[in-house]
């Protein structure tokens, strides 16, 4: 009978702790909604977010950017660059309304706001309000510029990469987000990624 009670207990207890650990990692899932990759250009954020997205079976937001502005018949001005921003956001929240689990961002508010910043020396409050709200919720990749710069029409600063990556740097610091700088080759990037998203969903 004794014998009994206590394996009663150590199976109810075991059910139990894998009970929470299952509520603490759904937990953790809810908490993070977005992993973004931010950075320079050509620094491979569209590829791995590709990879990352598929790799994980989340939801893919594209960079509004580049689908607007190969559509437009002229120069882009600083409206277009808010109006790609609006889009920018629009998507993400699209995207995560229709999906339980987290998604993946082929770039999101800093890489505007940055753009606003560097180009025209603008620096958006409203924007950088935005970019805070989502701060608890996300994890950014800042893609390191230590790859070979492809050429492309809509890139605009190949002599510039790493000032420009310190821009980040200092902005994700400043904002206090959890950010992770991604470096080298695209299957370490690509491995370092998998590795920190597999950290983060089942840490306990």
């Amino acid at each position: 009978m004794f014998i009994n009670l206590i394996a009663i207990a150590y199976y109810f207890l075991k059910n139990l702790y894998h009970i929470t650990k299952i509520n603490r990692l759904f937990e953790l899932m809810e908490n993070i909604r977005r992993f973004v990759f931010t950075g320079p250009e050509s620094t491979g954020k569209t590829s791995l977010s590709i990879g990352i997205a598929d790799y994980f079976g989340f939801a893919l937001v594209k960079e509004y950017a580049r689908q607007y502005l190969e559509n437009l018949p002229r120069a882009y001005t600083i409206n277009d660059v808010f109006y790609i921003a609006t889009q920018q956001q629009l998507s993400e929240q699209a995207a995560l309304a229709k999906s339980d689990s987290p998604v993946v961002c082929d770039t999101d508010l800093t890489v505007i706001y940055v753009w606003l910043l560097y180009k025209y020396g603008i620096c958006s409050k409203e924007m950088l309000d935005e970019i805070s709200k989502s701060i608890p919720d996300t994890v950014y990749f800042l893609c390191y510029p230590d790859i070979e710069w492809e050429e492309d029409p809509l890139r605009e600063n190949p002599d510039n990469l790493l000032e420009i990556f310190e821009i980040y740097e200092n902005l994700l610091k400043e904002l206090g987000a959890r950010f992770f700088v991604i470096q080298s080759d695209f299957d370490t990037r690509f491995q370092t990624c998998a590795d920190v998203i597999l950290e983060i969903t089942h840490k306990m």
